[in-house]
């Protein structure tokens, strides 16, 4: 699941970002493209400064480019959030001092005597991990904790390693399989917001019931990313949306929500009456005359107009009589209620699937 630019109520050709603008946004010149030098692995503080500046550019372009007949969100990308929570929970002095001597260990065993070793007993050889790649840290570490017994032979001292160190590589890959099991997953080219946020909660339980200081300490720092998403309004209406999981959202939360959605009908609705009433295409010299950059701040000062006189949705469809409510829009509001008061979905319900059984019985609003 990548970085997501969502636009309402303006069509995507009409607002690409081009590449100038990402480039000019750029944390790296062409001489810095390639940034992995062999034992450091990359560079992580670059690499996540580059990540965040092409968002903060993506961020800044939609920004820009928002008005009151369009609103364009970026949603984050799931798996670089995700990376951030846990590279945060790793940072720790006596974490970092684990994994180097893991990593130092994973190197002895490479040399070729070792490797002799450990083909004839049938085992996987050692790997080294990419130290900003924390799931081939895992890796190592799994594949480490296998050879144990190869240390433990070795007549290298060096590899009779203390029982409290081998247990720190276990409890660090206990406390990370969850994330890795998840860094999967989204990895799925079909993968909906509400389906990533199913599998983030999912993660986030079975870490609480591993319960070691490293998987209570992810929770958290997942947790405090998890604020920012439920801040961007493309993802709570994703949610909210998704008969699975929209009871976690808080009463606000849905609210704002299904302010955001009905925003979306009425310029649907603006759009397609404007499309039905365009006049038929005239071959007279006066309409061949007419500019397109005329026609286009007509279109603009009109709709603007158009929009700012519905702008308190809320209230128009809180109004007591159903003759003063907006075409369509009591069926809506009425639609939305009912669709919270669904039973709840199955969590292993594909979403997709859910919405394409319903589209028969659904009205055009919805």
């Amino acid at each position: 699941m990548e970085d997501a630019v969502v636009f309402e109520g303006q069509s995507s050709d009409s607002m690409m970002i081009s590449t100038v603008d990402i480039e000019n946004h750029s944390a790296y010149s062409d001489s810095d493209t390639d940034y992995y030098d062999g034992d450091t692995g990359f560079d992580t503080e670059r690499e996540e400064q580059f990540t965040e500046t092409i968002t903060s550019a993506l961020s800044m372009h939609c920004h820009e480019n928002t008005t009151q007949q369009r609103s364009i969100a970026v949603v984050r990308c799931a798996a670089h959030t995700l990376q951030l929570a846990v590279l945060d929970a790793c940072d720790g002095a006596d974490i970092k001092q684990v994994i180097d001597d893991a990593r130092q260990t994973a190197k002895k065993l490479r040399t070729q005597i070792h490797s002799n070793i450990i083909s004839k007993s049938g085992k996987n050889q050692p790997i080294l991990d990419s130290p900003t790649r924390w799931n081939s840290t895992v890796d190592m570490i799994q594949r480490l904790i296998d050879l144990k017994e190869i240390c433990e032979n070795s007549v290298d001292s060096s590899l009779h390693l203390t029982e409290t160190f081998w247990n720190s590589l276990k409890n660090y890959m206990d406390s990370l399989l969850p994330a890795k099991e998840l860094s999967k997953i989204l990895q799925q080219e079909q993968l909906t917001i509400s389906d990533f946020y199913l599998h983030w909660l999912l993660c986030k339980i079975k870490l609480k019931t591993i319960a070691t200081d490293l998987s209570i300490l992810l929770v958290s720092y997942m947790e405090n990313r998890e604020n920012m998403l439920l801040n961007n309004d493309a993802f709570i209406c994703a949610i909210f949306l998704d008969g699975r999981i929209n009871a976690t959202l808080a009463e606000h939360q849905q609210l704002n929500a299904k302010r955001k959605l009905l925003d979306l009908h009425l310029h649907l609705q603006y759009l397609n009456t404007d499309k039905e009433n365009l006049p038929p295409s005239s071959s007279t010299s006066d309409s061949q005359t007419e500019t397109d950059s005329a026609r286009t701040l007509l279109e603009d000062f009109l709709s603007t107009k158009y929009v700012e006189a519905q702008s308190d949705i809320q209230n128009l469809i809180r109004l007591g009589t159903d003759n003063m409510r907006p075409h369509g829009f009591k069926n809506l509001d009425d639609e939305i209620a009912m669709f919270l008061k669904e039973p709840l979905l199955k969590s292993t319900e594909n979403i997709l699937n859910h919405w394409g059984s319903k589209k028969k019985h659904l009205s055009s609003s919805l």
